[in-house]
């Protein structure tokens, strides 16, 4: 068959592949060629119209056009092209007859060919590139960037011969996105199309909303989604993004209003009904969250992130059973992972079910035995079971792992503490001043580890140093207030500055705080104010706990007789107390 370009012969018909889907997006291709009826019969009827001149016009058709030969067969293949195979075919004959030679008319179709073929293939070829999580399960794996080169290639030999196809320089953003490509290469192909797309709202919206997701401020992210609403309020992703884009910057009335007009579109939206539960969670309405997503379940069952957000929702509102089977029901969904372990760990902890939550815990850490959340989780497991020694030895564990980490010292030091190790507890505080000499709780912590051994000169100077650093502190202000009050030591008790301390410390509390109170009726019987003290003495004998109860007696019986309270505290060492034995801390 001859091409020729004879009036109606070539045509923008419907045809299936008249709209692409890559991604989350779907493009509408008016450029994909169709061959029509009339370019199919057109020969045929021109032939039995025609006399013998139709030979002459013929020869001369053929040599004006040399490459049409090879534009035939390509158009021939285009009618039923169906494998990427096919597809390459066409675009190897359309590369030829283009070389060989054609006219300029039979040279526009065969660009226009061309170019919608080659879209094509690098279409299908980006497919697996562009599905949600595909790259994040295979990156690194080469061929996956083979695919990305290939498609690429295919669209710079198109936008070579036509500059202005918006789409195409559309994929070739999503293609250049990190994490594969290049965020400029990328940004600079998306910018471009959004000038070429002119009033094309559905696409330039598109093109707007893939631009916001490389947008490197919180004000070109946000720019970027309002024009991708504006040129096409029925874009529903841009909705989607824009709110939660609000949702991760905590404004959560603009979040849930944007979720709500992704709801008018597709009620059954599990995201916008995601979005919205996590939203009324933040703001407390625990209630009201766990109703949007009981919706969100029933429109995405298979949803693991769904059942964990709701069961966050259920111990948020201390209905912790229910969080317990939310959590059970991801795990059905995917027993693989480490979060739901460490979640339904840290729901366990909460309600003392302890062997269990070390169970999980221990899951946890075999799915992701590098997970520093996991083994923090299982220290305060441990300090709950009264396992000082297993807490311990993890946290040495994290401190080796992050030397650098003051934090995980202090914790360290405070564990050594609670296990009656004074010397490595005392020897890790001077380390950690060393390094951070205007660390308050380091200061603070010190303070008490020589308050626990009877050293309470020292205590004294390292509280009022704390107190330099936090001067609101209630904990500081109330130890202070104690040993200045109550020590043996004639040389160390300040009973006005006790008083003042104390006075502080109640009023920063509230006045409800029983140990506290203790500390303002040890200061008023050191000054002699008995009275006073019998009187806030008692109230902390009724505001006390079961087990502060003895000894708050015990101090009020003392207040009963005239008689000041006196304490100096011996700790009675563990034997298993070393300083610094393995080196922990080297500087």
């Amino acid at each position: 068959m001859l091409t020729r370009i004879l009036p109606l012969t070539l045509e923008w018909v419907a045809h299936p592949l008249a709209t692409m889907e890559f991604g989350k997006m779907k493009f509408r291709l008016p450029w994909m060629l169709a061959i029509s009826t009339a370019l199919l019969t057109a020969p045929v009827l021109h032939a039995q119209q025609e006399t013998g001149s139709r030979l002459d016009s013929t020869t001369d058709l053929e040599e004006d056009n040399p490459g049409l030969t090879e534009l035939d067969q390509a158009t021939d293949l285009r009618i039923a092209a169906d494998s990427m195979q096919d597809l390459e075919k066409i675009i190897r004959l359309c590369e030829s007859a283009l070389k060989i030679g054609l006219d300029a008319e039979h040279a526009d179709y065969t660009t226009d060919l061309l170019t919608a073929t080659l879209f094509e293939h690098a279409f299908r070829l980006s497919q697996p590139l562009l599905r949600p999580g595909v790259l994040q399960q295979h990156m690194g794996d080469p061929r996956f960037e083979k695919l990305r080169q290939s498609a690429l290639n295919d669209l710079q030999r198109l936008l070579e011969r036509d500059e202005s196809m918006g789409p195409a320089l559309i994929l070739r953003g999503q293609l250049e996105s990190p994490p594969l490509g290049d965020r400029q290469k990328a940004f600079q192909a998306f910018s471009k199309a959004i000038v070429l797309l002119g009033e094309d709202g559905e696409q330039l919206s598109k093109a707007y909303q893939l631009r916001s997701r490389l947008a490197e401020t919180s004000e070109g992210r946000f720019g970027d989604l309002e024009k991708a609403i504006a040129a096409n309020a029925d874009n529903s992703e841009a909705w989607e993004e824009r709110a939660l884009s609000y949702l991760s910057e905590n404004q959560l009335k603009e979040a849930v209003d944007d979720f709500n007009m992704v709801l008018e579109k597709n009620p059954e939206s599990a995201t916008a009904l995601l979005g919205i539960g996590e939203a009324l969670l933040n703001q407390g309405e625990f209630e009201n969250a766990i109703k949007h997503l009981d919706r969100a379940i029933e429109a995405a069952p298979r949803s693991q992130t769904v059942y964990l957000l709701r069961a966050n929702a259920h111990a948020a509102a201390k209905n912790f059973k229910a969080a317990i089977e939310d959590v059970n029901k991801s795990i059905e969904i995917d027993p693989t992972g480490a979060a739901p372990y460490l979640v339904r760990s840290q729901l366990r902890l909460q309600i003392e079910e302890f062997d269990l939550a070390l169970a999980d815990v221990n899951r946890a850490l075999e799915l992701a035995p590098r997970s520093n959340r996991s083994r923090l989780l299982r220290i305060s497991i441990y300090v709950s079971q009264g396992k000082l020694g297993e807490a311990i030895a993890d946290l040495q564990e994290l401190a080796r792992r992050h030397p650098e980490n003051l934090e995980l010292k202090i914790q360290l030091a405070d564990l050594y503490r609670l296990d009656r190790q004074p010397d490595a507890t005392l020897d890790l505080y001077d380390k950690i001043l060393a390094a951070d000499p205007e660390n308050m709780h380091a200061h603070r912590g010190r303070a008490d580890a020589l308050l626990n051994v009877g050293k309470q000169a020292q205590a004294i100077k390292s509280y009022e140093a704390a107190l330099k650093l936090a001067p609101e502190d209630s904990g500081i202000l109330n130890n202070l207030a104690w040993v200045l009050a109550t020590s043996p030591d004639d040389q160390l008790r300040n009973g006005q500055r006790s008083l003042e301390l104390a006075t502080r410390a109640c009023e920063v509390t509230e006045y409800q705080a029983a140990h506290i109170l203790s500390t303002l009726a040890a200061a008023h019987a050191e000054l002699g104010n008995f009275d006073k003290a019998i009187e806030n003495s008692t109230q902390a004998v009724e505001k006390g706990s079961e087990e502060m109860k003895g000894q708050l007696q015990k101090e009020l019986d003392s207040y009963q007789q005239n008689q000041p309270w006196r304490e100096i505290q011996e700790l009675e060492k563990n034997e298993a107390d070393i300083s610094n034995e393995d080196g922990l801390l080297s500087e």
